[in-house]
């Protein structure tokens, strides 16, 4: 009846429009144990303000392991997400890292108060927590042939991020910008997919947080990290009797500022079936196979080249 969800475990979260990553929130680093509390289906706000759009939020606490440092750190955040129209979304999200050895007490302000929703008036070196945000806007535009005979709808979506750098006044330190086209050149089941992502080199630093915005030596963010710039295209066939094949290019930089770039040109192959075990009576089982390609050159910022290869299967079954 309060439309309310709670989670006491561990599980990846993944916020944002991009696909090929986001700024705050993504399945990149091993998920966090922690406590959740999010809106089952989109609300509407009560009185006269019930027309002007659907509602949806979540809130998460986590704390980090001890070999984070500062060790037993805490890691709080929310994400709420605006529709006014059917064509039209709007995100803000907000993450907080506070606590921790030897850095500042707990408050209930970290949980429930301005620290926890804004950033703090200390910013720079007198800043006791780390404080992230995003904001996101995504356009859906449908039956598009008709005027662009390109695809027959087409979502643009658009992602910053900002550190609290100059105090209270956040400053725009990351970007991500994409576009997802249904049925390209009027081919039922072709889409395609391209996205650009780039990375100031503070971004998901901290000078009291030093592991900065990572869990297990792993970004929670973006997987390219600060520093950095990724590009990806992705062409998805959708097939008859629910199979789907997708094919994946993309072109990573990491260490920008650096005399060696680290460059990741990687290539993926993904085909998965749905209801792959119809035949024995097994009913909402997706099955995928992948194979994965990483040709690096300068790895870790070093004059070393490597290639991975990488073959793997993933079983999902939905009760």
């Amino acid at each position: 009846g309060w439309n309310t969800e709670y989670a006491i475990g561990r599980s990846s979260m993944w916020w944002g429009p991009g696909f090929h990553g986001t700024v705050l929130m993504t399945d990149n680093a091993f998920p966090l144990d922690a406590l959740r509390i999010n809106n089952i289906w989109p609300f509407r706000l009560p009185w006269i303000f019930k027309n002007i759009g659907r509602w949806t939020g979540t809130f998460f606490v986590s704390r980090m392991n001890k070999d984070f440092n500062p060790s037993h750190a805490w890691i709080s955040g929310w994400k709420l997400d605006y529709t006014p129209a059917g064509f039209l979304k709007f995100g803000l999200g907000h993450i907080l890292m506070f606590g921790g050895k030897g850095v500042n007490m707990l408050g209930a302000s970290h949980f429930v108060g301005t620290e926890s929703l804004f950033f703090s008036a200390g910013g720079g070196g007198d800043e006791p927590e780390n404080h992230i945000m995003s904001w996101d806007a995504q356009l859906f535009l449908r039956r598009i042939d008709r005027f662009l005979p390109i695809a027959t709808g087409v979502k643009l979506y658009t992602e910053w991020g900002a550190e609290d750098e100059s105090k209270s006044i956040p400053v725009d330190l990351a970007s991500i910008t994409g576009a997802y086209f249904t049925d390209v050149f009027k081919m039922p089941g072709f889409d395609v997919k391209a996205e650009i992502a780039k990375f100031n080199k503070i971004f998901y630093t901290h000078f009291r947080y030093l592991s900065g915005y990572t869990h297990k030596s792993i970004f929670i963010g973006h997987h390219a990290g600060g520093d950095s710039e990724d590009m990806a295209l992705t062409g998805i066939f959708n097939f008859p009797d629910e199979y789907k094949f997708s094919a994946t290019f993309s072109h990573m930089r990491r260490g920008l500022t650096q005399a060696f770039i680290e460059t990741t040109n990687q290539i993926r192959l993904e085909f998965s079936l749905t209801n792959a075990l119809n035949m024995y009576n097994i009913k909402d089982v997706e099955v995928t196979l992948f194979y994965e390609l990483d040709d690096i050159t300068n790895f870790e910022n070093t004059g070393s080249t490597t290639n991975n290869h990488i073959i793997g299967a993933e079983v999902t079954r939905r009760f």
